[in-house]
């Protein structure tokens, strides 16, 4: 225990002990699944960067250090596009004739960079998550119209990931119960967002 530990442990954003005298080779897939929270973890952490031109990073942790909180550091590290996609909402998905008729959508696509700037590359990933969930809002907004059982709960539908990101899903919406069709039931929607093809996979 000395010097070096104590910086690593200042530095440290998240852990887990393990005490490898009760580990065994059977505990491998746990240690694959903390490994891959602790990256989800840290990809979250990524989005809420407070954007600075020296330093965003030092920025953000000063921020933290001064006892700012989750909300405020949230409205800070939003750009000025997630602020005018919030106001106006209008993302809509494409139109069910215009896909029949054989009519591709252009992807977009991810150019190579060499050096990577993380601070850009969280406010993109954040700006188009927000297009994905507000293109569910609206799809969801439309189809519960449509059905006089769910109507009257169209302006309960929530944006929950605009609060915070530990809910474990984005959207809370309404459906018919299968089991009851005059009955509404709450359904819980996590949205995933790509401008790679429709194939593309994600994590």
């Amino acid at each position: 225990y000395n010097t070096l530990v104590k910086g690593y442990e200042n530095c440290n954003i998240y852990s887990k002990f393990y005490d490898i005298s009760q580990l065994t080779e059977d505990d491998n897939n746990l240690l694959l699944q903390d490994l891959l929270h602790m990256i989800t973890v840290f990809k979250e952490f990524k989005m809420h960067l407070i954007p600075d031109k020296e330093n965003s990073v030092k920025a953000t942790i000063d921020f933290i250090l001064t006892d700012g909180d989750y909300v405020e550091l949230n409205e800070r590290a939003k750009s000025d596009k997630i602020n005018n996609l919030e106001k106006e909402r209008k993302l809509v998905l494409v139109k069910e004739e215009a896909k029949q008729k054989g009519i591709l959508i252009k992807e977009g696509s991810v150019e190579y960079e060499t050096k990577r700037d993380y601070v850009k590359e969280a406010i993109r990933n954040t700006e188009k998550g927000l297009q994905g969930e507000i293109l569910v809002l609206n799809f969801e907004r439309e189809r519960l119209l449509k059905n006089p059982v769910t109507k009257p709960y169209v302006e309960k539908i929530t944006h929950v990931s605009q609060n915070g990101d530990g809910h474990g899903y984005d959207i809370i919406s309404y459906d018919v119960d299968p089991i009851s069709s005059d009955k509404v039931i709450e359904i819980y929607i996590e949205v995933k967002t790509t401008i790679g093809s429709r194939n593309a996979p994600f994590y």
